[in-house]
């Protein structure tokens, strides 16, 4: 039987099953790598991984999942400078694979989606071809410091920030597709789908996350890890903010600062989707509108 199969609608025509396949980028993420991989082989028919030079042991944690979890393809590890343009090796290898239906998904380490993403592009009509995320980004914060780092970090960490910023995530095949990720986004899916970010885990990964991204900084990537980027941490702002971030202490955030997540129904509800530097049409804009739900979840 062929591995793409398909089924016949009421109206005589084929329907293609649909598949996905995510593309996951990773260096230096030992500590959560399992944990990701784990949870996307729920949703994704393959995950092909480029490990970008990781020196933690991620990149045999990944090989070492294969016998537990056929999905994952271990595509190579190569150390050459960062590049978000690294993925399109992994597209140009595996698009032969893909058929009309498929999604291809942009798969970062630390991000765990909320909402099933397998349901959720099901319902997404074939006129879009993308779909973008509503993150919910959780901080290190000083309650987090007091506590010892004895459980994955989406078991451990309960502070998030609401962000207006979004980026695409899945990408609809299509036939001929050369570049990933395609030039033409349009037209992208009013509806984002939920997914919580965990950029901030603990002391040791934060220093090492700085270490690893120090020299692609230098170079103008990661641009929003730069002091002068990061709003939330007291002792940043004493800080030089030309300087690159060294300490974990830097992205140390408040409490207070911070949603409280108690259960994924807490969560506040996507937001629509609107043109970044447009002026939001029809929905307040978006701070407004968390403003509003915070207060009424809180009861303020």
């Amino acid at each position: 039987m062929s591995a793409y199969a398909s089924s016949y609608r009421p109206d005589g025509r084929t329907a293609f099953l649909m598949k996905i396949r995510a593309l996951s980028l990773v260096k230096n993420e030992g500590d959560i790598i399992a944990h990701n991989l784990r949870a996307a082989c729920a949703w994704c028919d393959a995950i092909y991984v480029f490990d970008n030079g990781s020196t933690d042991g991620t990149w045999e944690i990944v090989r070492g999942l294969v016998g537990e979890l056929p999905a994952i393809v271990p595509f190579k590890q190569d150390s050459k400078p960062f590049c978000d343009s690294l993925r399109q090796q992994i597209f140009e290898r595996f698009r032969n694979q893909a058929q009309r239906g498929d999604w291809w998904c942009i798969l970062d380490a630390d991000e765990f989606y909320v909402d099933d993403p397998r349901a959720f592009l099901k319902r997404v009509p074939d006129m879009y071809r993308s779909v973008w995320p509503q993150l919910y980004t959780y901080l290190f914060t000083e309650a987090d410091a007091a506590l010892p780092v004895d459980a994955p970090a989406p078991e451990r960490l309960r502070h998030y920030v609401l962000g207006e910023y979004s980026e695409p995530r899945f990408v609809r095949h299509e036939h001929g597709m050369r570049d990933f990720p395609p030039k033409q986004l349009h037209p992208i899916y009013p509806e984002r789908i939920r997914m919580r970010h965990y950029p901030y885990r603990s002391p040791k990964q934060i220093e090492l996350r700085l270490a690893t991204r120090r020299e692609a900084m230098k170079n103008g990537e990661f641009a929003h890890e730069l002091r002068s980027n990061w709003a939330t941490s007291a002792i940043a702002s004493e800080l030089d903010p030309n300087a690159l971030p060294e300490r974990w202490e830097e992205r140390l955030a408040t409490c207070d600062e911070c949603w409280l997540d108690r259960g994924s129904e807490r969560l506040l509800p996507a937001l629509p989707w609107r043109s970044p530097g447009l002026p939001a049409s029809g929905p307040e804009p978006i701070k407004s509108l968390a403003t509003q739900i915070k207060e009424l979840l809180l009861g303020s």
